[in-house]
């Protein structure tokens, strides 16, 4: 897709620009530059095109991360990739990127010296966003959500894929729940070092929103 400029001040200064995908929801016009270009439906998610300054780039689009429990296990443990996260965290800090984790971070850390830690996400500027409601498990009262039917029916198909792929490991309740309540709450970018979670929403990409990464690989691209 191609974009027609006729400014003078681009054509004079076209460095100080960028042409920005930017999801409906985080649309503000007060900081884009020169308004609605073209518009397209990726999923359920109406992306704009838009011109932007530069500058006003990251102030104007904040990066929505989902991170899976095993980024704050390598953290928490000063594991070889805890740099990584620390990175991720800095991102935050600056105001450039805002992290959450699922509820179901409990689940998979239930006990022992890390689930003690969950009282520091706050500190650390991670929010905490609810899971999947279910009845064996959720509390009435608690932050967890209503499913997503579309969700479930495309999980079980990706299941079976993975099953056909001769996969022995598949993504555990806990792990299909952190991908749901992300999509549900409509966040950019899922972040796990997951092998069978990356490929699971590999194959839920294909008809929802879904972007999962590695840490790294979010952080190079």
């Amino acid at each position: 897709m191609s974009v027609r400029l006729a400014s003078d001040d681009l054509t004079r200064r076209p460095g100080d620009y960028r042409v920005a995908f930017i999801p409906d929801y985080l649309q503000d016009d007060s900081t884009l530059a020169y308004g609605t270009m073209c518009s397209l439906a990726v999923g359920m998610t109406c992306w704009r095109v838009r011109l932007v300054r530069a500058g006003d780039l990251l102030r104007a689009v904040v990066i929505r991360l989902t991170l899976d429990t095993n980024l704050l296990q390598e953290y928490w443990r000063e594991q070889e990739r805890q740099d990584v996260v620390a990175n991720l965290l800095d991102l935050a800090a600056s105001g450039e990127a805002e992290l959450v984790v699922t509820a179901r971070i409990s689940a998979d850390i239930p006990d022992g010296p890390l689930a003690d830690r969950l009282r520091e996400l706050p500190e650390m500027g991670i929010a905490q966003i609810g899971g999947v409601f279910r009845l064996d498990y959720s509390a009435l009262d608690g932050t967890d959500m209503l499913g997503s039917a579309t969700f479930e029916t495309l999980r079980r198909q990706a299941e079976a894929e993975l099953q056909r792929r001769g996969r022995t490991q598949m993504p555990d309740w806990p792990d299909w729940d952190h991908l749901q309540s992300h999509f549900i709450m409509r966040r950019d970018a899922f972040l796990t070092w997951d092998k069978r979670l990356l490929e699971a929403a590999e194959l839920l990409s294909v008809d929802l929103p879904i972007i999962a990464r590695t840490p790294e690989g979010f952080l190079s691209s």
